[in-house]
């Protein structure tokens, strides 16, 4: 098993609130929470040096990654490392599109940024708002599998259902120095390595994420769903 958490903040962007990063909380929180990999997701921006600061900093997977506001809702987009430069382009044309907190991309213009998403991890929020629409879901077909979730009942409602997406609970913390209490939303996947591409194998297979490591608490609560 491994222990991801694939939405996590460290630069503010015009739709934040300011918060100032900090790479020792950082650390800490990693530490604490025992993760595996994480994601660097920040609002519609990707900052290629602090990124490289993190991941050389930290003695786990670390992925360079974004939140688009896409349409009327949020979709992640994680690249692999060995696409940094490329996504770090990418983004920027993204940023330039993004001129208040009010603006935000069309599908055409997200796939004529990110021409190669085919190849990326793209995590769309589902059961959490703002939710993306099922008709730009349609678009995506086979390349969106999973979804972004709010909480652990959401989290198993979802898992339960065989013909819906992959469930992914994630943080969406802004790690900062004033951060106390570390919030306990990740997911454990059933692989044995944190490539991209295994993850990606996971998140398409419901058999394969857990809100715990030995997935006894989830098969209860969905035993008294039944």
């Amino acid at each position: 098993m491994k222990k991801v958490d694939l939405h996590i903040h460290t630069v503010p962007s015009i739709k934040d609130a300011n918060f100032t990063f900090d790479i020792d909380k950082m650390r800490l929180y990693v530490q604490t929470l025992k993760l595996d990999a994480i994601a660097i997701t920040n609002h519609n921006l990707f900052d290629k040096n602090q990124f490289d600061e993190i991941k050389n900093k930290l003695n786990i997977t670390v992925f360079p990654g974004v939140e688009v506001d896409l349409e009327n809702g949020h979709i992640i987009v994680i690249a692999d490392v060995d696409s940094l430069d490329k996504f770090d382009d990418q983004c920027n044309l993204l940023k330039e599109k993004i001129v208040d907190n009010k603006s935000v991309i069309t599908y055409d213009e997200f796939i004529s940024i990110f021409t190669n998403y085919e190849e990326y991890l793209l995590v769309p929020h589902y059961k959490k708002k703002p939710a993306m629409q099922q008709s730009i879901l349609k678009k995506f077909g086979k390349n969106s599998t999973c979804g972004e979730v709010d909480n652990i009942k959401k989290f198993c409602v979802l898992k339960k259902q065989q013909d819906d997406l992959v469930p992914l609970l994630s943080s969406d913390v802004r790690i900062k120095k004033d951060l106390e209490n570390f919030p306990t939303r990740f997911t454990f996947l059933d692989i044995n390595d944190t490539s991209l591409k295994s993850i990606k194998y996971a998140l398409k297979d419901k058999n394969k994420v857990f809100i715990n490591e030995t997935g006894m608490i989830i098969n209860l609560f969905l035993h008294q769903m039944a």
